[in-house]
């Protein structure tokens, strides 16, 4: 048998190690994923798929580009993500799962960058919000502090008007803005593109200042001001 070379065993070494760093990385990017609470199915959403959930009309007529260019740009050079404020997603059938998927995705992909990610339900977060439950504060508490915090499934319209959620709501949103703690929204309605609601209904702040004005992000004249101020960056899926 050919002995092996001191230098061939060191290089052997090598690989075999940078092969166990990776998988090590990979499991752990799998652990943080589990405990941010996205489901097994969800998880590992890579780029190709992601690019078949956008909208390609609203992306050319809002940023000018094309879904794989959209993609690309938040899959590759994922601090882009890590530089907004609120990632705002809606769009899509009722059943067909689009905008959780899209959530969970860009979700997956931030917390692959070394970060703890957490998902909450949004008709579960209205529902507790809208209950004398003493509960909410320890709520707050927990949505505040994630890296990155994915909201699904959120409805406006869900709050009660003399529960206070709208000050919980902000004690979270606002929390998170000011420490540069990207939030993940997607609304289970269309955002608004006209002042008070697409239908013309939502009169008060029930929800929050934050969620009154994140639901207005597409009403033409505070498209400019939403995405400058509080560094959104829209997601519209089929």
């Amino acid at each position: 048998m050919e002995e092996v070379s001191l230098e061939d065993r060191k290089k052997y070494e090598a690989v075999m190690s940078k092969a166990r760093r990776i998988q090590a990385q990979a499991a752990a990017i799998l652990d943080r994923a589990v405990e941010a609470g996205i489901p097994k199915d969800y998880q590992r959403i890579n780029k190709g798929t992601f690019t078949t959930f956008l909208e390609p009309t609203f992306l050319k007529q809002r940023y000018n580009t094309t879904p794989e260019a959209f993609a690309s740009s938040l899959f590759d050079q994922p601090d882009k993500l890590f530089d907004k404020r609120f990632i705002l997603i809606d769009g899509g059938s009722p059943n067909s799962g689009s905008r959780l998927k899209a959530g969970f995705a860009l979700l997956f992909r931030m917390i692959a960058c070394d970060k703890i990610g957490l998902h909450q339900q949004g008709d579960q977060l209205i529902n507790l919000f809208n209950t004398f439950d003493k509960s909410k504060s320890e709520l707050v508490s927990e949505l505040q502090t994630p890296d990155v915090l994915l909201i699904s499934n959120l409805s406006i319209y869900g709050f009660s008007p003399n529960m206070g959620g709208g000050k919980y709501m902000d004690e979270i949103l606002e929390y998170r803005f000011l420490n540069a703690l990207p939030t993940i929204i997607s609304f289970a309605k269309p955002i608004f593109v006209r002042e008070g609601g697409n239908d013309g209904s939502l009169s008060d702040e029930r929800a929050g200042r934050y969620l009154l004005q994140l639901a207005h992000a597409d009403v033409p004249q505070s498209i400019t001001e939403t995405e400058e101020d509080l560094k959104t960056l829209r997601v519209r899926v089929k």
